[in-house]
């Protein structure tokens, strides 16, 4: 698929006004695979490989002056940010008796990037580049495992999840001024019911 943006928006953490890349294009190829490899095993999985590039910087108009800047220019052809290379997920369930179901799966993103592609050239912007090539902050890659148990009967089900089994720090999400994220969670233990009437 190609996904093309024109003025996309992006919230700013440290102001009320929106940030706007004036263009932005990805290329993106996606597989999914989902089935019975036994008649008690059931598989889900997916990958997604995108190439994002901002085509075009971000314009800011000065509402008190009227003035126009424009972005740094060096941000054209850069990966835009929060956006990984790569995400990948795979879910398995395995139906021990009519009654009880375990299951597990892996959520994966790659690394992703966090800087503001709406600043004009500056001492800011200038450090981004300053070894010859686009280093902006980065937010690592990572793989959260999730665990499940049920049990069902005809009319109820009660199922047990703990996600992040293995308690890993992760974050999910970037600021784009690129000095804040939003951890994923912790380990959880979630119990959940659900009674069909």
């Amino acid at each position: 698929y190609q996904a093309n943006k024109d003025l996309e928006r992006n919230a700013h953490l440290e102001s009320t006004f929106a940030i706007l890349t004036k263009k932005r294009r990805t290329d993106g190829l996606e597989f999914e695979l989902s089935g019975k490899i036994t008649p008690a095993w059931e598989i889900f999985s997916g990958v997604a490989l995108m190439n994002a590039k901002i085509l075009a910087v971000a314009e800011n108009r000065n509402t008190t002056t009227n003035v126009l800047t424009s972005a740094d220019a060096r941000f054209v052809d850069q990966r835009p940010p929060n956006t990984p290379v790569a995400t990948f997920n795979l879910w398995s369930t395995y139906q021990l008796t009519p009654q009880w179901q375990v299951g597990g799966g892996v959520e994966a993103k790659g690394n992703r990037y966090a800087y503001d592609p709406s600043v004009a050239q500056s001492t800011v912007t200038d450090a981004l580049f300053a070894s010859g090539s686009f280093t902006p902050n980065t937010a690592p890659g990572y793989q959260r495992w999730d665990a499940m148990v049920a049990y069902k009967e005809a009319n109820w089900l009660t199922r047990f999840t703990l996600r992040n089994v293995f308690d890993k720090v992760y974050y999910d999400s970037l600021y784009v001024n690129g000095g804040f994220t939003v951890p994923g969670t912790r380990r959880a233990a979630i119990l959940t019911s659900e009674f069909k009437f």
